[in-house]
C-alpha cells in the first residue's frame, strides 16, 4: 500500500522521498554495524580475559595435579591419617619403648620387625642422629618406611658448630656462611616430600630455621673470629644451663614444702 501512495506522487516528490528513505536505511545500517563492532570489541576484550584467567587457572590446577601425584607416589593413592605415623627416629637407636612403640602400636605395626628395619636402614648414619620418618600400615599389615634426611634444625647447629640455639629472643647463637645455607638446601630437596619445591623455598626454609635459633647467615665467615665468638658462646651456654637448673631445683623445693 505504501509503495502504491508512492507511485501515484508525482515524479518528483516520489524521487525526494526515495531518497530520504535511502539516506535513513543507510544511516540505519551504519549504526547497527557500528554498534556490532563496539559490541565486537567488548566481546573479544572479555574471551581474552576469561582465556587468560582460564589459563591461570589451569596452570594452577595442573601444578596443584602434580603435587597431588607426587604425594601420591610417597604416600599412596589414599592417605589414611588413621594408619600413618610422622615422627622422627634416632638413627640406628629405635626400640620398642615408648614414645616410638606406643605410636607403631596403635596404627597395628608389628614393632619387633620395624625396629629391625629401621635399625639395619639406619646403619649408614651417625647413631643418635634424628631421621624425619612415615610409617604407614599396608592392608596386609606390613608397613612401609619412608626416611628423609635430618631436619634443617640439625644440619644448622652441624654447621655452625653449636650445640643449642638461642635461649632469648635477638641472642645470636651462631653463624653460617651462605654457601652453607645453600649446601643445606641442596640435600634437603633430595626429599621426595620437598622434590617439589624450588631451591628459593628451600633457602627461605633454611632462614627461617636459623632464624627461630638465633643462628645468624653472613656472606663469608672467618675462621679465626668465629672460634673466639664460639668459645665466648660456649662460657654464655654455660652460664644459662646454670640458671636452669637452678630454676627447676628451686621449684622442685616449693613444690615439696607445699605437700609437706
Amino acid at each position: 500500500m505504501f509503495y502504491l501512495q508512492l507511485l501515484r506522487r508525482p515524479q518528483n516528490q516520489t524521487h525526494a522521498v526515495e531518497v530520504y528513505l535511502l539516506c535513513s536505511l543507510l544511516f540505519l545500517s551504519t549504526m547497527v554495524k557500528g554498534c556490532g563492532m563496539i559490541k565486537g570489541i567488548k566481546m573479544s576484550k572479555e574471551f581474552m580475559m576469561a582465556t587468560n584467567t582460564s589459563s591461570r587457572v589451569t596452570s594452577k590446577a595442573f601444578t596443584d595435579f602434580e603435587a597431588q601425584e607426587r604425594r601420591k607416589a610417597i604416600l599412596g593413592d589414599k592417605v589414611d591419617h588413621r594408619g600413618r605415623v610422622f615422627t622422627h627416629i634416632p638413627a640406628q637407636m629405635a626400640s620398642a619403648g615408648p614414645p616410638l612403640g606406643s605410636q607403631l602400636g596403635q596404627i597395628g605395626v608389628n614393632i619387633a620387625n620395624f625396629v629391625k628395619d629401621f635399625n639395619l636402614k639406619t646403619s649408614i648414619f651417625r647413631p643418635g642422629v634424628p631421621i624425619p620418618s612415615i610409617i604407614t600400615i599396608k592392608a596386609d599389615r606390613t608397613h612401609n618406611l619412608v626416611m628423609m634426611h635430618p631436619p634443617f634444625q640439625y644440619f644448622i647447629k652441624q654447621a655452625a658448630g653449636i650445640q643449642r640455639g638461642a635461649m632469648n629472643r635477638g641472642e645470636v647463637s651462631g653463624m653460617i656462611s651462605r654457601k652453607q645455607m645453600y649446601e643445606i638446601a641442596l640435600l634437603k630437596s633430595q626429599d621426595e616430600i620437598w622434590q617439589e619445591y624450588d631451591m628459593q623455598v628451600l633457602c627461605e626454609k633454611v632462614l627461617e630455621a636459623a632464624d627461630s635459633m638465633g643462628v645468624k647467615v653472613v656472606d663469608e665467615l672467618d675462621a679465626e673470629e668465629y672460634e673466639k665468638f664460639l668459645i665466648e658462646r660456649k662460657a654464655i651456654n654455660e652460664a644459662q644451663l646454670q640458671e636452669l637448673k637452678e630454676a627447676r631445683e628451686s621449684k622442685l623445693l616449693r613444690m615439696a614444702s607445699k605437700e609437706s
